[in-house]
């Protein structure tokens, strides 16, 4: 079984490397216009590439515009979520000074009727 499995592995390799062979039939060189100099295909080349990389920059530019949109609204929307939880805090405050204020007016009360029914 590992003879075969050798062999196998052998001939797929001998099969890859043959393949990978470039030199023999490679594709041809693209073909040249008669008319046209070097000068001027490195000419249209670099028009293009300029043109790309102009795009490219433009895209950059509008993605910048984007994310900084998107952290606008993310430091708005953590400014609201800031003042509801200032709100909430403030209000659960309130309301322990409440609690704690009614118990006191009401311990107060009550001990006063209580002074009050023993005196009579």
């Amino acid at each position: 079984m590992k003879t075969i499995i050798n062999t196998v592995l052998l001939l797929l390799t001998a099969f890859l490397l043959s393949s990978c062979d470039e030199s023999s039939g490679g594709a041809p060189p693209p073909p040249r216009s008669p008319g046209a100099s070097p000068v001027s295909v490195i000419e249209d080349r670099v028009k293009a590439e300029r043109q790309l990389r102009q795009q490219a920059e433009a895209k950059v530019e509008e993605a910048k515009a984007e994310v900084q949109e998107a952290e606008a609204k993310v430091e708005k929307a953590t400014m609201g979520k800031g003042r509801w939880q200032l709100a909430a805090l403030g209000l659960a405050f309130v309301t322990v000074i409440a609690f704690v204020g009614g118990t006191a007016i009401g311990s107060s009360s009550r001990g006063e009727s209580s002074h009050a029914s023993a005196t009579s």
